[in-house]
């Protein structure tokens, strides 16, 4: 039997709203939130291996270290998780600076087409600086917490674990340069 007949829950539900739900507001934010977060994980051990690359050569004349040359000595100097040194760093980065950045941006494009204008490319530009620089404010001791994580147990012979954690470096940078 299969009557279609309305009932008061499809009549409500077909009726659009105005104003714009809390998830669709949100889901700019929470998207590139997730998928920086995403691409960070993946990434992080390359980003690893660059950053010694920088080290080695910071100061030395002549060709510098192999990206080969410096994973395999990191690997035997401290195991494969050294490659994730700083990944939760990395991981609140991107929960602040992309989750802001994309958001901010969409937000902005929303805004400026809110009348059922085209936003121009120079618009499309401003809001994407606006976008950009609000993202790298927050973001910003993230990654300086994620740039000291990665370097703080090469710079100290002996030490490993000089920056135990994201807590421990956020404290410690905050108490140490304000």
């Amino acid at each position: 039997m299969s009557t279609a007949t309305a009932t008061p829950t499809a009549s409500v539900s077909s009726k659009t709203s105005t104003s714009p739900t809390l998830w669709a507001i949100a889901q700019p934010f929470v998207f590139g939130g997730v998928s920086g977060m995403a691409a960070t994980t993946i990434i992080q051990p390359i980003d690893m291996v660059k950053v010694r690359i920088q080290l080695a050569g910071e100061g030395a004349k002549g060709k510098g270290a192999s990206a080969f040359a410096v994973a395999s000595s990191l690997i035997r100097s401290h195991g494969i998780a050294a490659f994730y040194t700083g990944l939760s760093a990395g991981l609140l980065r991107q929960a602040t600076y992309t989750t802001a950045r994309m958001g901010i941006f969409n937000s902005l494009i929303e805004y400026i087409q809110k009348d059922g204008a085209k936003a121009s490319l120079s618009q499309r530009a401003i809001a994407g600086l606006a976008a950009g620089g609000l993202g790298a404010v927050a973001g910003n001791p993230c990654d300086l917490a994620l740039i000291r994580m990665q370097v703080s147990c090469f710079l100290v012979v002996g030490c490993w674990r000089l920056r135990h954690s994201l807590k421990h470096s956020l404290k410690t940078q905050t108490i140490q340069s304000g």
